[in-house]
């Protein structure tokens, strides 16, 4: 199990290494996808602990994080 600061800071290493435009839009599967670039341990943790994570980075307003609506 990944310490929750490594997933974080995974996340946000994930995300700078990707242009702008190839983060929108993505299902929860395209962040850990990214991730495994970065971080192959990281990679491994469940749905839950990256939804964690993102909500952390939410809170801290590191990340925005949003639900699409009308499918744009």
């Amino acid at each position: 199990m990944t310490n929750p600061w490594d997933l974080e800071v995974a996340l946000l290493r994930a995300i700078a290494n990707a242009r702008g435009d190839e983060w929108l839009p993505l299902s929860i599967g395209g962040p850990r996808n990214r991730v495994r670039e970065v971080d192959s341990a990281a990679a491994n943790e469940t749905i839950n602990r990256y939804v964690d994570a993102m909500a952390s980075l939410g809170v801290e307003n590191v990340l925005l994080v949003g639900k699409r609506e009308n499918g744009g």
